[in-house]
């Protein structure tokens, strides 16, 4: 059973993997908005905690505020996890930025569910 786990991880982080260099050419909204369509049962449950970013220089910032502080940018086609999404028009997420993880706050709307 564990190696079963261990090529389904596999599997998963190659996918995500796929889908994050694939994000780095998104130009529109429609096409983040694409890049989020799933094409069989496994990528939706592989997506399922993930988002993408369809807002260009969507601000994460600090606390789920205007007001709080901009920590950085993000670009559009971003994927992005989804660590807390209580708050009704906020996201707790992570990022990758860089080899660096980040977690921080970004604005629901300007995101999309993986589908």
């Amino acid at each position: 059973m564990p190696f079963l786990i261990n090529i389904a991880a596999a599997m998963a982080l190659e996918r995500f993997s796929e889908r994050a260099a694939v994000s780095e050419g998104v130009t529109s909204p429609h096409g983040a908005k694409k890049l989020a369509r799933c094409s069989n049962e496994l990528e939706r449950e592989i997506f399922a905690g993930c988002r993408v970013v369809t807002g260009d220089g969507l601000r994460l910032r600090a606390g789920p505020s205007m007001k709080a502080e901009i920590m950085t940018n993000l670009p559009l086609g971003k994927l992005i996890v989804v660590l807390d999404s209580s708050e009704r028009a906020w996201l707790l997420i992570e990022v990758d930025i860089e080899g660096d993880r980040i977690e921080g706050w970004v604005a629901r709307r300007y995101t999309t569910k993986f589908r």
